[in-house]
Formats: C-alpha cells, structure tokens, sequence
C-alpha cells in the first residue's frame, strides 16, 4: 500500500472536521485540538506545538518543528474550515482530564 502524502492527510483532517476549537464559556478561554487516528492532540498555538509522537520525534532528530496535525490547525484556522465546540467552564476540568487521558494512552502505544 502506498504512503499517503502530508497533504492528503492534511486535507482528510480538514474535510473531516477534525480540527477542533474548544471555547469555554463564560471565560472564552479556548483550547485547539486535532483529532489524529489514535486519538486527541492538543495544540498550543502560541508555542506551535502539537502532542503527537511525530512532532516529538521530528523535535528530537531536529528535522522540522512541525508535524501534519500541527499544519492542519494552521490551514484550518486561516480558511476558516474548523470544528467550533462550546463547553462551560465547569467542565474545563474534566475536559483536560480526559484529553491528557488520551494523549497519554497514545503514548504508552509503543
């Protein structure tokens, strides 16, 4: 089977809506996160990070600082083409809880 392109995987996270912002109500704190095949990953926008394995790696082999999650959310966010999520701030808490659950699961995949 062949290798799909970044691009091609870019795009499916776009035109499936899986790129997410979640805005919390009533403080309008936001949190991005993009939806990989193995789970949630939380992008800080401000640091230009995604949590994903590839980011890391690519980070550690000094490759690149980016990663296809991390580019979905920029094309996303700058053609408007993204997933808009209102949660209460009540929930905030059990909201990270569950994504760090999720982002520590994809780690102990190896």
């Amino acid at each position: 089977m062949k290798k799909r392109s970044s691009n091609d995987l870019i795009n499916d996270l776009i035109n499936e809506g899986r790129v997410k912002l979640h805005k919390f109500q009533p403080s309008g704190r936001e949190l991005w996160t993009v939806i990989g095949n193995y789970g949630d990953h939380l992008i800080l926008i401000n640091d230009d990070y995604c949590s994903c394995r590839g980011f890391y790696f690519s980070l550690m082999r000094q490759k690149s600082s980016s990663c296809y999650h991390l580019k979905a959310y920029k094309i996303a966010k700058q053609s408007k083409k993204y997933s808009s999520i209102e949660i209460s701030d009540y929930d905030y808490e059990t909201f990270f809880k569950l994504l760090t659950k999720s982002i520590k699961k994809q780690i102990e995949l190896d």
